[in-house]
């Protein structure tokens, strides 16, 4: 059986029932599918899955359903998985892009949409795209869509890895050689011819010509002229001088010389310009509209079919599909359409025990004595268990590529299939985790304060160490003078006062010691103190608020 069955990362490969394992692998971007039978382990929706078979992994997706089909005895639960491609259409894709190549633009969906996918076989080299709009879709249709557009293809591998590419150029497995001594066996091989064409016409809308210049010379009197198309991109100049030309009933008739009615096909004189004298020359340059019709062939299918049938082996088709607006479009739809019916449709299927074929392989058939030979491709390969170390491989073929619309389909206009409203308004939603940062700072400036500080003292004034207290008395207040030892002889204290902020003391008075020194308040008055003989303790006590409000016209505790 299988070498690795990993579910949600355990591996569950002795629980996984034998008979019950089918792994289907399709071409390109249709969806391969996994369904097997597990018992003792319930998976959940939602849970990875991982089969590798001898190193190689044959299948990599996500759980999709889960049904429980056996109760009795041992629990057993049916479970179908989808691969990766169900997990990369979680988000809905809403973009619009002018003049990107698809690459670029399949890269960009990746980013924005395709989260925990890669894109490293993302080929470059992808046509232009001139303008496309993705109106809340899934990436797989939006990448689908591009393929479609210019001719590539796509699909998720069982890595998580996108793969965009052109099929005519990047062909990443080599073909394999079916023949006599290839394991077979169950071959079934079917040739129709019905819907058999080799000469494809295509008939498209239409394009622009290239510049065509028109003259005409003015007899006088004429104001208006008829032209021989439906103009585009008009220009005009009268006897080589360039000439402001607007629209009529659009543009403002002031504002222009002339004025053109593209549906009428004519060109008017606008009312305030003269009319133009005779022989004057009005030279029209535009483009209009002409028709895209083109043809491709398969010669080689030509000459296959006329060895075999006679005549010219030519079979006809057409094709007409006003939404294709190039003469590239309509060539590539053709030769799209010549991929799918020049050869006659071949379609197979076969069993086989060697591995290693796998879907867009191609298959040279060799076996002449059962009337086979051809190069085909795998369309889908289905894995099934033959027994516990062996697996079977039911490999699908064909040569006309039906049953796979999207396999190798040119179709190479933006308007092909779909009509788009070029002035849609595309309302998108953008999610995400805002955060705001606050800091703060605090700016300081230094600032003389709008009031007084007054400072009450308490020393003790020794004459040994000479100590004096100076105070700033202004708003006035008392010193209480107290012996330290009332035992021994007063001390004996002195202070002097001065009226200009300390500048100039008068003459030392003797304090009254043991009573108290009032000092009136008045501007600019300090008071010095000292003790010549003795210690003293000096106690400076703030006087009455009023006397302080007079002062400094206001008093804060």
């Amino acid at each position: 059986m299988a070498d690795v069955f990993l579910i949600a990362g355990i591996n569950q490969t002795l629980n996984i029932l034998l008979d019950r394992i089918s792994i289907e692998q399709v071409l390109t971007s249709a969806v391969d599918t996994c369904s097997f039978s597990i018992k003792n382990h319930k998976p959940s929706e939602g849970d990875e899955v991982i089969v590798e078979i001898d190193g190689v992994r044959v299948f990599g997706g996500i759980v999709d359903i889960v049904k429980l089909s056996k109760t009795t005895g041992i629990h057993i639960w049916d479970v179908d998985c989808q691969d990766y491609t169900y997990q990369l259409d979680r988000k809905l894709v809403v973009e619009t892009y002018e003049n990107m190549t698809a690459n670029q633009i399949v890269k960009d969906i990746l980013i924005k949409y395709g989260q925990g996918f890669t894109g490293d076989h993302i080929r470059p080299g992808a046509p232009t795209v001139q303008y496309i709009v993705f109106d809340y879709l899934r990436p797989s249709e939006c990448f689908k869509k591009l393929a479609d557009y210019c001719g590539w293809d796509w699909y998720v591998d069982y890595y998580r890895d996108v793969w965009f590419f052109n099929p005519a150029t990047d062909s990443s497995v080599v073909p394999s050689l079916v023949d006599s001594s290839f394991p077979l066996r169950n071959l079934k091989h079917t040739i129709d011819t019905q819907g058999l064409r080799n000469r494809v016409y295509v008939r498209g809308g239409t394009m622009l010509s290239d510049p065509f210049v028109y003259e005409i010379k003015a007899d006088g009197a004429a104001r208006i002229w008829t032209l021989p198309h439906k103009p585009h991109n008009l220009s005009l100049t009268t006897s080589s001088m360039s000439v402001r030309v607007g629209i009529e009933n659009v543009d403002d008739e002031a504002l222009a010389d002339y004025l053109v009615n593209y549906q009428e096909k004519y060109v008017k004189a606008s009312s305030q310009t003269a009319t133009l004298p005779s022989g004057a020359t009005l030279t029209f340059a535009y483009q209009y509209d002409i028709d895209i019709i083109t043809m491709v062939e398969d010669l080689q299918s030509q000459q296959g079919i006329a060895a075999v049938q006679g005549g010219d082996g030519v079979y006809e088709h057409v094709i007409t599909n006003n939404k294709l607006f190039t003469v590239e479009a309509a060539e590539a739809a053709g030769l799209a359409d010549l991929k799918a019916f020049s050869n006659p449709r071949v379609k197979g299927s076969l069993d086989t025990e060697m591995p290693g074929i796998t879907p867009g392989q191609l298959l040279h058939m060799q076996l002449p004595n059962l009337g086979i030979s051809g190069i085909y491709i795998v369309q889908s390969v289905t894995l099934t268990p033959l027994t516990p170390d062996q697996w079977t491989y039911h490999i699908e073929y064909g040569g006309r590529l039906l049953g796979i619309p999207d396999l190798l389909r040119a179709v190479i206009s933006a308007q092909d299939n779909v009509d788009v409203n070029n002035t849609a308004r595309l309302n998108k939603f953008v999610y995400g985790a805002e955060s705001v940062t606050v800091t703060d700072q605090l700016a300081t400036t230094e600032v003389p304060l709008p009031f007084m500080v007054e400072v009450s003292y308490d020393i003790l004034l020794d004459p040994a160490t000479i100590s004096r207290v100076t105070v700033n008395a202004t708003s006035g207040c008392v010193f209480l003078l107290i012996p330290t030892n009332p035992s021994v002889a007063l001390p004996q204290v002195v202070y002097r006062v001065s009226t200009n902020f300390g500048g100039q003391y008068g003459s030392w008075i003797p304090a009254p010691v043991g009573g108290t020194l009032e000092v009136s308040s008045n501007p600019g008055v300090y008071v010095s103190i000292q003790s010549n003989v003795g210690s003293c303790r000096v106690i400076q006590q703030k006087k009455a608020y009023d006397q302080s409000w007079i002062v400094c016209s206001g008093v804060v505790v």
